[in-house]
Order: C-alpha cells, then structure tokens, then sequence
C-alpha cells in the first residue's frame, strides 16, 4: 500500500524511529505483525493461565504440642480451686499469726 511514494510501513527520511531495547519491553508486552505486515509492540495475553501456587503440604503437631495442650485444662482446673481453697484458709492462717 502505497501513499505519496512511500509504504506505509516504511518511515519517511525526515523521521526518527523509537528505539527500544528488549530489556525495556515490560512484562505482558510483545512484538506482533499486524495484517498489513507492519511490526508493532503490543499487549498480549498468555494462552495458558500460570500454574495455581503449590500449597504447602501440612506439617504434623510436634509431640511437646499435644501434651502442653492436654496439660492446659488439668492444670487451669488445679488452680482454681487451689485458690478458692487458699482464700478459705486465709482466714485462720491470719488468726494463727495473730
């Protein structure tokens, strides 16, 4: 396709061309040939969506775990009425020092 003596994908002498290095071309953006044979940077899209994230298998309770979270309710369970025992006590332990 000609226009003035000039194709339209050629640059006429007067004008510089971009220059773009490959390093700079970001992400997502490619080269590509439109139908009328000129080349051109572009937005592409993959035709295959990445790969889901691996999911981190699940590791096992270590034994000191299970046996600190058996102990919690015997142990909180002694200590209240350890101190419900202690305040009735308190009462003739103050009476004995006295």
């Amino acid at each position: 396709m000609k226009q003035n003596g000039v194709f339209a994908h050629q640059v006429p002498a007067g004008v510089r061309k971009p220059v773009i290095l490959p390093a700079e071309i970001p992400p997502g953006v490619d080269w590509v040939t439109l139908p009328n044979g000129v080349r051109t940077l572009a937005y592409t899209q993959n035709s295959t969506p990445p790969p889901p994230a691996a999911v981190p298998a699940a590791q096992p309770v270590p034994a000191w775990a299970k046996t600190t979270a058996l102990r919690g309710p015997t142990v909180g369970g002694g200590i209240a009425p350890a101190g419900i025992g202690l305040s009735y006590a308190a009462l003739g332990l103050i009476a004995m020092n006295a």
